[in-house]
């Protein structure tokens, strides 16, 4: 990060430790600071006092390698910071996943892509432009994302370079290089957009409150919920040990296709909702057995897939 300097008597270069200087920057109240370096001590001095912290050389400080790339985009920081703000909300946190505990990010030459996916559930959203990028797929790790999203809160424009094996987000104060994970992302885009014969749409809150109070007598584990489509959508929970059942409807808005039922986890089906912004959610399917597809009818680019349970 760069900081506007009003006066500086001479250029030096040290390393502090983060939390002890953020530590001592968020205790003062004053507008202006002076630095001063000296005897392996940085001297932050205001008009009603001072704080004192060690510093170390800084040549100690790694330097990420930062490689020249033809791969760059320019971007809203707004647009980037609301796609990944809602993909890492379905990045998977299982170790032995691996290469899923990040978020995708695909250029193309006429469009950005970002997916994610625990698994169960996957997210995907594009973004278009009209600049030259080459073809390029990355994956950004979870750890990662907080530090990009507080990033972006302070910069305008972004510029995003994809090299070999680091991300690097540029604005007009901060450069940020991350290290991409390494492997494979899967290819989301193929199970998106299938042969999907029943489409209806219906009230999002309508429908979350039916699951939420499906879930209050579901199985705790499985979270199993049984959905039901034809003129309206029944929602029904059982909990066998508790021997409660809840059955839950809905109206539908528009049903076309034929009449189906399957088995969804409730929690993520809440989930999905949750990150769907229009009013009117719109819900394809085909058969029990395939992903069940959300779309958001205010961002049209957006859809989340939700995988089905057996019944």
């Amino acid at each position: 990060s760069r900081f506007d300097v009003v006066s500086c008597d001479e250029e030096v270069s040290v390393c502090l430790s983060i939390n002890d200087f953020s530590n001592a920057i968020s205790s003062i109240s004053e507008e202006y600071i002076t630095l001063t370096f000296e005897n392996n001590t940085c001297n932050i001095t205001h008009s009603k006092g001072g704080i004192s912290i060690p510093f170390g050389d800084s040549e100690e400080f790694p330097k990420p390698k930062l490689e020249e790339t033809k791969n760059k985009l320019k971007i809203k920081n707004e647009v980037l910071y609301n796609l990944l703000n809602e993909a890492k909300n379905f990045t998977s946190t299982e170790v032995h996943l691996g290469n899923l505990g990040g978020v995708n990010i695909v250029f193309e030459p006429n469009q950005m892509y970002i997916a994610s996916t625990n698994g169960l559930i996957v997210y995907y959203d594009h973004e278009a432009h009209d600049q030259e990028v080459e073809e390029k797929n990355t994956i950004i790790p979870n750890k990662a994302i907080p530090v990009i999203l507080n990033m972006l809160k302070r910069a305008d424009e972004v510029t995003i370079s994809i090299g070999s094996s680091n991300i690097m987000f540029t604005s007009s104060t901060s450069t940020l290089v991350v290290k991409q994970l390494e492997g494979k992302f899967p290819n989301v885009r193929s199970v998106l957009y299938g042969d999907n014969t029943i489409m209806v749409t219906t009230k999002r809150d309508e429908l979350i409150k039916s699951f939420n109070q499906c879930l209050l007598f579901s199985n705790k584990e499985s979270k199993l919920i049984k959905m039901s489509v034809n003129e309206n959508i029944s929602l029904t929970a059982a909990n066998l040990e508790q021997q409660t059942n809840c059955t839950s409807m809905c109206d539908c808005e528009l049903w076309e296709g034929e009449e189906i039922t399957i088995g969804v986890n409730g929690k993520f089906a809440e989930s999905c909702l949750n990150c769907i912004k229009s009013d009117v959610v719109e819900i394809q399917m085909n058969n029990p057995n395939k992903p069940i597809i959300l779309r958001d009818q205010e961002r049209p680019n957006k859809v989340i897939l939700l995988m089905p349970m057996m019944l």
